[in-house]
């Protein structure tokens, strides 16, 4: 049987609340918990970072699950603070935040592949499920990347008072791209077009089209 099944039979049997405590051996914490939750559970223990113990319990992506399903959700939260509490948690423990952790790790709201970026800066919900300002962050376009397409380098222009038509923009894209301080490894230092800082460098694997 599965959560689901076995948490319908106890909302069946009982009237009292239920908890649901699920580990993340199998990477499966955030599903199960849920599953719970359709299926009745009334309580969901969570942890920041899902730090627990052996592979943790469920964490703060059960936030994102439930605000992908449905907004009403997790209106009563103040999900501002879930970036401060993850951020307040690895201090004191010295436990990182993933890059790719859900809300709030460095990638979770970044972009570089051409078309991703083009999407995005037309239709932000066809590559976000969540919207990082009612989480209290933003988006990033990164720039002076082998993926860097012309439509964010345009953004970029712009958001700095710059005005370039198509062929500036594509030029200046070529220009940066062929750019020899350009690191062209799998690791690269990425710089955001919404804030102008550098963000640390993280291994890549992903194709882009220079849209």
């Amino acid at each position: 049987m599965g959560v689901f099944e076995i948490v319908s039979a106890v909302r069946e049997a009982v009237r009292a609340d239920i908890e649901f405590h699920g580990h993340d051996d199998s990477g499966c914490a955030i599903a199960n918990a849920y599953a719970a939750l359709r299926a009745g559970a009334t309580h969901i223990d969570t942890t920041i970072l899902g730090i627990g113990e052996r592979n943790g319990i469920t964490l703060g992506g059960l936030i994102a699950r439930l605000y992908a399903t449905d907004r009403t959700l997790v209106s009563r939260y103040n999900l501002p603070l879930l970036a401060q509490l993850d951020r307040r948690i690895a201090e004191m423990t010295g436990v990182s935040i993933p890059f790719n952790n859900y809300v709030t790790g460095e990638n979770a709201f970044a972009h570089k592949a051409g078309l991703h970026a083009k999407a995005v800066l037309s239709n932000p919900a066809s590559y976000e499920a969540l919207d990082p300002a009612d989480f209290g962050l933003q988006r990033r376009l990164e720039l002076g990347h082998r993926l860097t397409g012309w439509n964010a380098i345009a953004h970029r222009a712009v958001s700095l008072g710059l005005s370039l038509d198509e062929r500036q923009a594509r030029d200046a894209t070529s220009e940066i791209k062929g750019s020899r301080t350009l690191d062209r490894s799998p690791r690269t230092a990425w710089m955001s077009c919404c804030d102008a800082g550098p963000h640390k460098t993280r291994k890549e694997s992903e194709h882009g089209h220079n849209e």
